[in-house]
C-alpha cells in the first residue's frame, strides 16, 4: 500500500512540474500564431479548413494540408534551401499544449529523422510519424482563439 501511495505521489509531482508557466505558454502562442499565419500564406491551406479538421479530429487528403504540416513543422536545413528538417521548437511548443512534456518530447524525438527536399512530402511523413504514435498533430499545430494555453 505504501508503495502505491508513493508512486501516486511521485506521478502527481511529475505531472505538476511538467507543465508550463503562463509566460512560457504566452511565448508559445506568439510563436505558434506567427508560424501558423506564415504557413497559411505559403501553402494555400486555410484557417477554415484547419478548424474543420481539428474539430472533426480527422485529417484531409488535400495536398495543401500536408504542405501546411511540412511548412509548420520544418525549417530549411542548409544554405542551398534543398533540405528541410524538423523545427523542434515549433513542434514542441504545439504538442506540449496537449501532452505532458516528457511524452511530447519522446514522440518528437522519434520523428526527428525526417528529412526530404519537398515541403509537402515532408509534411506527409511527419503526419504519418505522429499518427503511428497515436498523436493527431492536426489539432496541435496552430492556435485558435479559445484554445488551451
Amino acid at each position: 500500500m505504501n508503495k502505491l501511495l508513493m508512486l501516486t505521489f511521485a506521478l502527481s509531482i511529475n505531472f505538476v512540474l511538467s507543465g508550463k508557466s503562463v509566460k512560457e505558454a504566452l511565448e508559445d502562442i506568439r510563436l505558434i500564431s506567427r508560424l501558423q499565419n506564415y504557413c497559411y500564406n505559403e501553402t494555400g491551406f486555410t484557417r477554415e479548413k484547419h478548424e474543420l479538421i481539428r474539430d472533426a479530429r480527422t485529417y484531409s487528403s488535400d495536398i495543401n494540408y500536408f504542405c501546411y504540416v511540412g511548412c509548420y513543422c520544418t525549417h530549411v536545413k542548409d544554405l542551398w534551401l534543398t533540405k528541410r528538417t524538423l523545427n523542434y521548437e515549433a513542434v514542441a511548443a504545439s504538442v506540449t499544449r496537449f501532452l505532458s512534456v516528457p511524452v511530447a518530447y519522446h514522440v518528437i524525438n522519434q520523428c526527428t529523422n525526417i528529412s526530404t527536399n519537398s515541403l509537402c512530402a515532408t509534411g506527409k511523413k511527419i503526419h504519418d510519424c505522429f499518427a503511428e504514435r497515436n498523436v493527431i498533430i492536426t489539432g496541435s499545430i496552430g492556435y485558435f482563439d479559445g484554445d488551451e494555453i
